[in-house]
C-alpha cells in the first residue's frame, strides 16, 4: 500500500491472492525477512495484488524494503513527458502571477505549453504507430510554438531572461525527443 511518505511499503502476506487476468501487469516488489512477490493489474480502473512467493535467487542481502514506484500510466515513464511536465510547471508558475503579459499571449503560451504535455500523454494511448505519431508531431509543433513565444516574450523585456534560458534548453530536448520518437514510429510502420 501507499504509505505516508508516497512510497510504496511492503503489504502483508495474508493478502488474498486474486485470480490473474491475460491483461498487461505492471510488478513491484519488496524484499524483507519474509520475501513476496506482489503483482498487480488492473481491470476496469481497480488496482488488484496479488502475493506469490518470491524465487530466492531474485533476493539480495537488503534488509529493508526494495521500493520501486511504476506509473500506473504509460506517459509517466517517458522521460519526454517528464521534461514537458516540469516545462509546463515552470510556465504555470510563470504566468499565473504576471499581470504584465497581454491576457492573449499569456492565454496562447498557457495553451501551447499544456499542449506539449498532453498530446504526449495522448499520443502515448494510442494503439496504433499512425496515431501515436500524429500526436507526437502536434506535441513537437506545440514545443517549437512555445519556444517562440517565450522568445518573444523576453525579447519584449516580459519575461526575465534567466527563465527564457532554462524554458529553451527544455524546449530544445523535448524537440529532439519528439524528433527521434516519431522517426522511430515512421521506421517500424
Amino acid at each position: 500500500m501507499w504509505g505516508t511518505n508516497g512510497v510504496w511499503e511492503r503489504v502483508p502476506s495474508a493478502t488474498p491472492s486474486l485470480p490473474l487476468c491475460s491483461c498487461f501487469c505492471s510488478f513491484f516488489y519488496s524484499c524483507t525477512s519474509l520475501p513476496h512477490f506482489s503483482l498487480f493489474f488492473t481491470t476496469k480502473s481497480v488496482l488488484f495484488l496479488v502475493n506469490s512467493p518470491l524465487p530466492t535467487f531474485l533476493l539480495h542481502s537488503w534488509q529493508a524494503t526494495l521500493v520501486k514506484k511504476i506509473a500506473m500510466f504509460s506517459y509517466e515513464n517517458l522521460e519526454v513527458y517528464k521534461k514537458a511536465f516540469v516545462a509546463n510547471q515552470e510556465v504555470f508558475r510563470f504566468l499565473k502571477g504576471n499581470r504584465v503579459i497581454p491576457l492573449y499571449a499569456k492565454s496562447q503560451l498557457g495553451r501551447a505549453s499544456v499542449s506539449i504535455m498532453l498530446n504526449i500523454a495522448e499520443g502515448s494511448a494510442k494503439l496504433s504507430k499512425k496515431d501515436r505519431r500524429n500526436f507526437y508531431t502536434t506535441a513537437r509543433g506545440s514545443t517549437f510554438e512555445s519556444a517562440c513565444l517565450v522568445t518573444f516574450l523576453t525579447a519584449e523585456e516580459a519575461m526575465p531572461a534567466e527563465l527564457n534560458k532554462k524554458l529553451c534548453s527544455l524546449y530544445e530536448e523535448i524537440s529532439k525527443m519528439l524528433f527521434v520518437m516519431i522517426r522511430n514510429l515512421d521506421r517500424e510502420q
